[in-house]
């Protein structure tokens, strides 16, 4: 599934935990009513071993019109961590909340590997088997996968038809992703690709590099992969404004979550940033300057949902190849940034004591590179039943836009 970094999604989840004690937080990042805030706020994190954040987005890449939208799914477990270096309001799910890891002395929280399968219902694109842990450092939702021999006929670019003996595929899978890899002959033929279109089983997928042949391919259908270039508004569309998203467990690897099925979440509804939000979303200043985004400005509109959400991330790693809707991992220093606030406001303020945290990574090692997430969303608060470790698991689910900013300068600055 299309990744932008692996443990994006924690801070926020501890932003709207309220604990005081919580680390990362949620992706996406977005809650739903009244009573859902006293939930979050009641369990001990100290006594938690560890943390989850599940978060289900309809996904849309700022500055990238032709990425169009998908399902993203991400599901991430970590052990629990410190106080945040600046916290708005502590004890509080809402504000602002920021940390500064060293990544030798003081990284983020460490995957707490396989948890078991987790469940996806109610979005109109599905995730039929569930996701699960890929035995490295992240979630992903295989649908489908085999060995088999494929063929490849490029067609106007930026498409390319993948003929793959014995795949079934059908209409569902356009949206989801194929994962493809064996061809050493042609390597712009690997990779992971968005379906396009399912004629008679062959899967149109964007491949601008795509060269004509065939070979015995490995691969894989997965769901939840993010922006798949559906166009807005498709018969496809991944998540409508009045779904309503269950989220559940099956136990199993490390054990650490037992939590039972969520009630329905109200998924947060879709929305158009502001004109200033939309411009700020690919400019986010490093020199410790506050900065708001939001939906309810001139040119924006909101619908409804239970939170407003602002998730950043940076990166001081080289960006020189990598693509540009992509985090590196960062080197010397990370700056993570959750803010939430509640209601109908669409509007987040980002102060400058949490921004002057970026001023202060970037002082000690250039930011190459910032991915900030704008989301709109319902939540809900899973924990494990008594006698097991009161394990939280904050669940988001809405719509949001990812953009990234790449920093000027800093290249210049690194010696990589």
């Amino acid at each position: 599934m299309t990744r932008f970094c692996p443990r994006l999604c924690m801070p926020l989840a501890l932003a709207l935990s309220g604990c005081p004690s919580g680390d990362d937080a949620d992706p996406d990042p977005d809650a739903q009513v009244e009573p859902a805030i006293d939930a979050a706020v009641s369990p001990d994190a100290g006594a938690a071993s560890a943390i989850g954040i599940i978060s289900i987005q309809d996904q849309q890449i700022h500055g990238a019109p032709g990425a169009g939208h998908g399902l993203s799914v991400r599901a991430d477990f970590t052990g629990p961590t410190r106080a945040p270096d600046f916290d708005e309001m502590p004890g509080q799910p809402t504000g602002c909340k920021a940390w500064l890891h060293d990544m030798q002395d003081d990284p983020p929280p460490a995957v707490a590997g396989d948890q078991g399968t987790v469940t996806v219902a109610g979005t109109r694109a599905t995730v039929p088997a569930g996701c699960v842990f890929n035995g490295r450092d992240a979630y992903e939702c295989p649908v489908t996968a085999g060995r088999a021999a494929a063929t490849v006929t490029p067609m106007k670019a930026p498409a390319a038809l993948y003929d793959i003996a014995g795949a079934a595929l059908g209409g569902d899978d356009v949206g989801r992703h194929l994962r493809v890899a064996g061809d050493g002959d042609r390597p712009a033929n690997d990779g992971q690709f968005p379906i396009l279109a399912v004629p008679d089983a062959r899967a149109l997928v964007v491949n601008p590099a795509a060269s004509a042949g065939s070979f015995t391919a490995d691969y894989t259908v997965l769901a939840g992969g993010g922006a798949s270039g559906l166009p807005l508004d498709s018969p496809a569309d991944p998540i409508r404004d009045d779904d309503q998203v269950v989220i559940g467990i099956d136990p199993g690897g490390e054990m650490a979550f037992d939590f039972a099925d969520t009630a329905p979440i109200d998924a947060g509804d879709a929305f158009t940033l502001d004109s200033a939000s939309d411009a700020l979303l690919g400019a986010i200043p490093v020199d410790g300057s506050p900065f708001a985004i939001g939906c309810s400005g001139e040119g924006g509109s909101c619908g409804e949902a239970f939170a407003s959400i602002v998730q950043l991330e940076t990166s001081d790693g080289d960006i020189r190849g990598s693509s540009p809707f992509a985090l590196p991992p960062a080197i010397d220093r990370k700056v993570i940034i959750s803010c939430a606030t509640l209601g109908a406001s669409g509007r987040v303020e980002v102060p400058a004591e949490a921004a002057q945290l970026l001023r202060a990574a970037h002082q000690a090692s250039p930011i190459t590179r910032i991915r900030v997430a704008f989301m709109r969303d319902g939540f809900q608060l899973a924990t494990n039943p008594p006698p097991l470790p009161p394990n939280p698991v904050r669940i988001v689910a809405g719509h949001q836009i990812v953009g990234f900013t790449d920093v000027p300068g800093a290249l210049q600055m690194h010696r990589f």
